[in-house]
């Protein structure tokens, strides 16, 4: 979870999400825990790739605080996330 009080909009940036499709989630949510952005498979590689409507790895959402989740199930080992960043938007 990343919270910056005051902020109007915070963000992450996602350098990898490689995870197993249709089987293990990564989910954005907001401070009420409303899922924004659900993704899976290889979306992101090097900081770019599509996912959460942009091309540039970043997922910024409305807001003060962002919280990543991941869900897998138990077959199926794939790589998984890595963020670099964290940034609040005024």
């Amino acid at each position: 979870t990343y919270t910056y009080p005051g902020a109007t909009q915070v963000g992450v940036h996602f350098n990898r999400i490689t995870t197993e499709s249709n089987y293990d989630f990564l989910r954005i949510k907001n401070a009420a825990g409303t899922v924004l952005y659900t993704v899976h498979g290889n979306v992101i590689t090097n900081g770019a790739g599509s996912a959460f409507g942009r091309t540039d790895g970043w997922c910024i959402i409305p807001g003060n605080t962002l919280t990543i989740e991941l869900t897998t199930d138990y077959s199926v080992t794939a790589w998984g996330y890595r963020t670099d960043t964290a940034s609040a938007f005024y």
